[in-house]
């Protein structure tokens, strides 16, 4: 699959439907900055966030932008800081 190339508005409706049939729900946007916008609209102030590993976040810059955001609990450089093996019982609440 070229990631390169825009899919048709076919495809991208046959992945919507895929998606929600498996209980994932989907909003498409025209671009970068419209799918920004769209996330913190859904983000609610200080709800507790975690970021994974994406290309797309990181090149929307979506991902240092709640990583380094006082507005939001962004858990992902908390976790990483902690200790497996003494700090077990935190790191799951």
């Amino acid at each position: 699959m070229n990631y390169k190339i825009i899919p048709t508005q076919d495809v991208i409706e046959k992945t919507i439907q895929s998606l929600k049939a498996n209980g994932i729900n989907a909003i498409v946007v025209e671009n970068g900055k419209e799918a920004k916008k769209k996330v913190f609209e859904l983000i609610s102030h200080d709800a507790e966030v975690m970021t994974m590993s994406s290309t797309t976040l990181d090149t929307i810059s979506l991902t240092e932008t709640i990583n380094k955001s006082t507005k939001y609990n962004a858990v992902r450089d908390k976790l990483y800081s902690m200790d497996r093996e003494t700090q077990y019982i935190e790191m799951q609440n």
